[in-house]
């Protein structure tokens, strides 16, 4: 097993091998690399291996937390109404708590409250990811909070705040230096003109 690549395949020898501890690790690694193809479904697959049996796994709090949380994420793109789904982010919320990922929990917590239609929350919980997000300054982060507090607040018809949020993204996808963050926050302001009939601005 020492030279083989990080596959789903490998993480599933390794859980029958009871290399838990090592499958844990290995599965986080693969399902970000799964996530970031936009193969959440398969992402999925892989975290679920090894997350079902935590009082095997002997890793690092945050490991385990960032494990969780990737959990519930992909489990938000693809089956959001499942019960692992919500456990999965109380237990990330619980281990990362005092942790740099915490405005990623934030984050995943509004995407909770916007699969049931919950709005308001979704806004209380995007602004509390933005307060957290800004004590640790992940960029990143910052950028897709604020691209989904303007967005929230054109839906909500403030356009005035929208805007706000939107040149805040900008911002913090410059600061990010992302190519692919600037063209969104470009695509998030056509949004926002168009919503207001100034798209040729």
């Amino acid at each position: 097993l020492e030279n083989s690549s990080v596959t789903p395949a490998r993480v599933r020898l390794l859980v029958e091998s009871g290399e838990l501890d090592k499958a844990a690790e290995e599965a986080l690694q693969c399902a970000l690399q799964l996530l970031d193809e936009q193969r959440a479904h398969k992402a999925l697959e892989v975290l679920d291996l090894v997350v079902h049996r935590p009082e095997r796994i002997n890793q690092p709090w945050e490991l385990l937390g960032e494990l969780y949380l990737l959990h519930a994420r992909c489990g938000l793109m693809v089956r959001p109404t499942d019960v692992a789904t919500a456990r999965s982010l109380a237990r990330a919320q619980r281990l990362l708590e005092e942790s740099p990922l915490r405005p990623r929990v934030e984050l995943a917590r509004a995407r909770a409250q916007w699969v049931i239609g919950h709005y308001p929350n979704y806004r209380k919980y995007l602004e509390t990811a933005w307060a957290a997000v800004n004590e640790v300054g992940d960029d990143r982060t910052a950028f897709t909070v604020a691209e989904h507090l303007g967005h929230a607040y054109l839906w909500a018809g403030q356009p005035r705040v929208a805007g706000r949020w939107f040149e805040q993204a900008r911002e913090r996808a410059k600061r990010a230096r992302d190519i692919k963050l600037m063209s969104r926050a470009e695509l998030a302001t056509a949004s926002w003109l168009y919503h207001k009939g100034e798209l040729s601005g």
